[in-house]
């Protein structure tokens, strides 16, 4: 569970505190872990440099998300807090630009298909991902922060990209200028992403990022949760403050507890079965749609191949001719995971998380 969630350095950490204990091959794992976190982040280092200059170079505002100011301002060490990739911010009028200009720079494309892109932009928050080869590193560019309004069948907070970009404060990290989100926009992003954009399916690292985070302060947690209600996503505000507070022993602003049962089915649901974590999804989202029309948008939602997964997975097929393939699998795929008790209590808790954020976005009029 904690090679899943990236929890092994920050444990091989706690370690060397004295916080914790484990087992001596577990120890070891661990350590092995953060010293390999190490290296990877110098290689996310050298990534963003070459991002970040070649975009400078043409004038293109960026932003670098979550991650980049998190491992090298507010953890005690870079290693503890590893990244799958680096997401970077820009403009939406640009994003295919800065697409062009990272290819240039040695990042190719998961897909350069029109169709693709023109899906991503409209109704997605991000391009399609460009990896580094000789780096090993994947950036995504985002040009939102949220993916639209409704796409996913349930309330999506909308934050401001454009406002993110004006309001970027430089960080050193590890010698390099990175313009990252203001601390305030850094909890916005952070809350709404793990609470809304992955239902809690991110894992209990937001937690640490939320407690090291808090030690900021420029960070006023108070505006932050008057914005949060007039938004409508400060249900997610109170559930992940609550849980950084019952984990980490101090509270990094005021909130309104939720309900135990609530705390206690979040905390189910931050801690998914990789394996089956597509399933468990799927099947949340089956289980939360209260309509038929809801319903048959869950089923689209993952029975219809979208022109991503068709220009990837086709094997220059057309939709019509891949969509039979792909939907059987895909049955097949989630019959399994819905015969699996523990695929089920996840999903079920899952869904009474979201009834309760979504309940509370309907109270304030969203």
């Amino acid at each position: 569970m904690a090679a899943a969630h990236r929890l092994e350095p920050f444990l091989a950490w706690r370690l060397e505190r004295g916080d914790c204990s484990a087992p001596s091959t577990v120890a070891a794992s661990w350590r092995e872990a953060r010293r390999r976190g190490a290296l990877l982040g110098l290689a996310h280092q050298a990534a963003l440099r070459l991002a970040l200059n070649r975009l400078g170079a043409s004038d293109v505002p960026v932003v670098a998300l979550k991650g980049v100011a998190l491992a090298w301002r507010y953890y005690p060490e870079p290693s503890l807090r590893p990244m799958r990739d680096l997401d970077l911010l820009v403009q939406a009028e640009r994003a295919l630009e800065a697409a062009e200009l990272l290819a240039d720079a040695g990042f190719a494309r998961e897909s350069a298909d029109p169709r693709v892109l023109a899906d991503a932009l409209a109704a997605s928050h991000e391009l399609p991902s460009q990896r580094h080869p000789r780096l090993g590193v994947t950036i995504e560019l985002h040009h939102r922060l949220t993916d639209p309004p409704h796409r996913r069948g349930y309330f999506m907070p909308q934050l401001s990209a454009p406002d993110v970009l004006a309001r970027a404060v430089a960080l050193d990290c590890g010698g390099l200028s990175v313009p990252c989100p203001s601390p305030q926009d850094l909890a916005a992003h952070l809350i709404v992403h793990a609470a809304y954009g992955h239902r809690l399916d991110c894992g209990p690292l937001v937690l640490a990022d939320l407690h090291f985070l808090s030690a900021d302060a420029a960070i006023d947690w108070a505006r932050l949760r008057e914005d949060a209600q007039r938004q409508g996503w400060v249900r997610g505000f109170d559930l992940l403050l609550a849980l950084t507070s019952r984990w980490f022993g101090s509270s990094p602003g005021g909130f309104e507890p939720p309900p135990d049962p609530i705390l206690d089915a979040a905390e189910q649901a931050l801690l998914p079965d990789p394996a089956a974590r597509h399933e468990t999804l799927a099947a949340a989202d089956l289980a939360a749609a209260r309509t038929p029309a809801g319903i048959a948008r869950a089923v689209a939602r993952r029975l219809v191949p979208g022109p991503e997964v068709v220009a990837s997975e086709g094997g220059g097929r057309s939709m019509a001719a891949l969509w039979p393939i792909w939907a059987a699998h895909r049955i097949a795929r989630l019959a399994g995971g819905l015969a699996d008790a523990r695929a089920r209590s996840e999903a079920h808790a899952t869904v009474r998380v979201m009834r309760w954020l979504e309940a509370g976005a309907q109270f304030s009029g969203h």
